[in-house]
């Protein structure tokens, strides 16, 4: 009798393994320690085997179905699905999103919390979406560089080039872990936008700067009290006659 999705979530653990059977050689696996796993039996070449689809709740009744499903058509077609998860395992390791959070995960515990969700928000955002299931060793600085104009698109300058620094650290970790043979993010230095600060680009088209009005209130009370030390003050002495200067009265 087909499971449903009360008996699958009301089960509870025992001294020993429990298999709760839904057809088509589909079943629910109880551990002991309360793991709940979906497997399914199946043969191939005339063996018997066992194939893990996912954990429960993590994959529901209605995944682990359509699973069971995906991989009764490999059969059909005579392809071994355990084998078959096993090579799109590997080819996921070596994608750019793979690599890109083994080496979060890897430098996470030098950051600050906020940093750390920062960093991986950022990539998550901008890149994963367009190069995360990419193979790292394929991507090509063309590639890179189209998706980082995306984020200059919007007028987000630093964050295009901040986020070229941490492409570039993900590459040289894959090339650490034997994943990739060059740092293509390094290709694209000088490639971007700079981001120019409201001090720098005063500075760059010649602005003159102006005192702020704040500052002027603050003058006026001291030139007063000068004006009024060198109104007694004699200005044929050496002090008097620095008085008179800075008031504009000459000894």
């Amino acid at each position: 009798m087909p499971l449903t999705d009360t008996a699958v979530r009301g089960v509870k653990p025992a001294d020993k393994p429990q298999k709760l059977f839904d057809g088509n050689g589909l079943f629910l696996y109880v551990a002991p320690s309360g793991t709940k796993s979906w497997r399914l039996k199946y043969r191939f070449q005339g063996r018997e085997k066992l194939l893990t689809l996912g954990t429960y709740p993590q994959l529901s009744l209605k995944e682990a179905r359509e699973a069971c499903a995906a991989a009764k058509k490999q059969l059909g077609g005579g392809i071994d699905p355990s084998v078959q998860k096993k090579v799109i395992a590997r080819a996921w390791e070596n994608t750019f999103e793979a690599i890109a959070r083994g080496w979060h995960e890897n430098k996470k515990s030098a950051w600050s919390e906020r940093y750390t969700e920062d960093v991986l928000e950022r990539i998550a955002s901008n890149i994963f979406p367009y190069l995360g299931n990419r193979p790292i060793n394929e991507i090509t600085p063309p590639e890179l560089l189209s998706v980082l104009r995306k984020i200059e698109a919007r007028g987000a300058f630093y964050q295009a080039n901040r986020l070229r620094e941490s492409c570039s650290l993900v590459f040289r970790y894959a090339i650490a872990t034997g994943r990739a043979e060059r740092d293509t993010a390094a290709d694209l230095r000088g490639a971007l936008k700079s981001h120019v600060t409201t001090s720098r680009r005063h500075h760059r088209t010649g602005g003159s700067r102006r005192p702020v009005a704040g500052h002027r209130r603050l003058y006026r009370p001291l030139r007063h009290q000068v004006r009024l030390a060198a109104s007694g003050a004699d200005l044929s002495s050496p002090w008097g006659s620095a008085l008179g200067r800075m008031v504009g009265n000459r000894p």
